[in-house]
């Protein structure tokens, strides 16, 4: 599961990750990007996601 609100683990959040990520995805076939470089554009997004997520828990500490 993930954090959607205030680091609370929840079933929302990981279900609107899932769909950005799927969304990403197709949009990503559609234009027509070389699967090699759709991955390495997603796993860039998510450690973006991760490292955003940190900086605000840190923040609050």
């Amino acid at each position: 599961m993930t954090s959607f609100k205030e680091g609370v683990p929840n079933i929302w959040g990981t279900f609107v990750g899932a769909a950005i990520i799927g969304i990403l995805a197709n949009g990503l076939t559609i234009l027509e990007v070389p699967p090699f470089m759709q991955d390495v554009i997603t796993g860039l997004i998510v450690i973006a996601a991760v490292l955003l997520q940190r900086m605000e828990r840190g923040s609050r500490l």
